[in-house]
């Protein structure tokens, strides 16, 4: 790739038409857009920019196949198209060229500039003419940039206490529409823990929470977190810290993804950070008796099991009850509150609490809504019955 590939506009275009007059089906994780920018995401860019630009630039010649394209939609924003690559392969590359940027300004623009990464589908592009589609791609973008290029949003769960007898609060849940379905949570990541959409759908989470704001009760907030997810605790303490304040009521920081795989003093920073910013700490895993006293230790204060995720493993259900019977035997008397989220049905709520657990969302307690439902008293009749 040569310098002349940053400005040239016109071979750009050709690029993107040629891919959307062979690419019927779409080309999404194709298109991606890489911009630097203060942390904050407003304000004026920093003396520092012009550094990053030419490291981001010496990185992108660097990284960039001879058939990828590459141009400069403003200082310190590029558009990368990867006309070879398949969805993952390209969400991957450039979260990966994204991060590389990211660790060489480490240090070098003292903490002013960021580096983020966009996917936008290029049949969004599809009505447009070629000549027009790159002076058009700033209006897509900006409104689809909350979804992240993918058609993401949240919905709210009721939280039910089976000790409190009410609904004591809502827990999010990031939800994804493709190609007509709906899919919610672990499922929106193609890419599996270490799909770098973690980022965008942990991002929106805490909007969408931001958003709801007025409710009461206690509000479960999933975060994935792998190599591309909650790896900066300057930005965790940031981001949470304006959670806990803007919303003004207990935040439970629900962490998912590849927790089990994480190096332990990385898991143990990442629960600290959480902590000393305001909120409480869930991890959503099935953990055995060494794991959970580590994580006890680190100031974890929920255990979830997400039944869902757990009956995509194909167990049957005398399978799963003897799963929640193993975990609750493993966690019992280290003080962890149990969670079940998304269970279907009021015999298994019924039994979930006599091994033990207490909190629970899930069809039988409540549909998922838009907004966060009010705390109000919910006995048990309603139900079991």
């Amino acid at each position: 790739m040569d310098q002349s590939s940053f400005s040239d506009r016109k071979a750009f275009e050709e690029v993107v038409s040629a891919l959307l007059d062979t690419n019927a089906g779409g080309s999404f994780g194709k298109l991606h857009l890489v911009t630097i920018a203060p942390p904050d995401g407003d304000g004026a860019l920093p003396v520092a920019l012009g550094k990053a630009v030419s490291i981001a630039e010496s990185i992108l010649h660097a990284r960039l196949a001879f058939d990828d394209a590459c141009l400069t939609v403003a200082p310190g924003q590029y558009m990368l198209l990867f006309p070879r690559l398949s969805e993952r392969e390209g969400v991957v590359r450039a979260a990966a060229i994204a991060r590389e940027i990211r660790e060489r300004l480490f240090g070098q623009t003292q903490g002013t500039l960021d580096v983020k990464v966009q996917v936008l589908p290029l049949s969004r592009l599809r009505p447009r003419q070629a000549a027009t589609a790159v002076e058009a791609m700033d209006n897509v973008l900006s409104r689809h940039a909350k979804q992240a290029g993918i058609d993401l949003d949240v919905v709210f769960q009721p939280v039910w206490s089976g000790r409190d007898q009410a609904i004591i609060g809502n827990r999010a849940r990031i939800r994804r529409h493709f190609n007509g379905y709906e899919m919610f949570e672990s499922a929106i990541l193609f890419g599996g823990e270490q799909d770098p959409l973690a980022v965008d759908a942990g991002r929106i989470l805490r909007e969408a929470a931001t958003r709801a704001k007025g409710k009461g009760g206690v509000l479960f907030l999933p975060q994935a977190i792998n190599d591309h997810a909650l790896t900066d605790e300057t930005e965790i303490a940031r981001d949470v810290a304006r959670l806990v304040r803007d919303l003004g009521r207990d935040v439970v920081i629900e962490l998912s993804g590849a927790v089990a795989s994480l190096p332990r003093p990385r898991l143990r920073n990442v629960v600290s950070t959480i902590l000393k910013a305001g909120a409480r700490v869930a991890i959503r895993t099935i953990p055995e008796l060494d794991t959970a006293r580590f994580y006890r230790e680190c100031g974890v204060s929920f255990i979830c099991l997400n039944e869902v995720q757990i009956q995509l493993a194909g167990l049957t259900a005398t399978a799963i009850l003897a799963l929640f019977t193993v975990v609750a035997h493993e966690v019992q008397g280290l003080g962890f509150e149990m969670c079940l989220w998304n269970t279907p049905l009021a015999h298994e709520v019924k039994r979930a609490v006599g091994l033990g657990f207490s909190l629970f969302t899930g069809p039988v307690i409540g549909p998922n809504a838009g907004l966060p439902q009010s705390p109000q008293p919910w006995p048990t009749y309603k139900v079991f019955s």
